[in-house]
């Protein structure tokens, strides 16, 4: 039942991402826009900006360890077919 269990993992990591990286930056860049630009300096948009970037950098990560985990863990044996003395 190897397979099954890794897909189910890449179908939740995938949603994972998904979610993480849409509703972070949506917080951020509302977040940013809310804010008067006249009371914080250039720098924390300039904060912001990176901050969005590395959730997308994150969810990447995500998504290529979860196809790597796919691809281990279906390759593997089954308990079931190991050989037996």
């Amino acid at each position: 039942m190897g397979f099954p269990t890794a897909a189910l993992f890449l179908v939740i990591a995938g949603f994972m991402f998904l979610v993480f990286f849409g509703v972070g930056s949506l917080l951020l860049s509302e977040m940013d826009d809310a804010l008067d630009p006249s009371t914080v300096d250039a720098q924390f948009s300039y904060e912001v900006d990176i901050i969005v970037s590395a959730f997308g950098v994150i969810g990447a990560i995500m998504i290529v360890m979860a196809v790597v985990i796919f691809v281990v863990e279906s390759l593997s044996d089954e308990p079931e077919y190991f050989y037996r003395r």
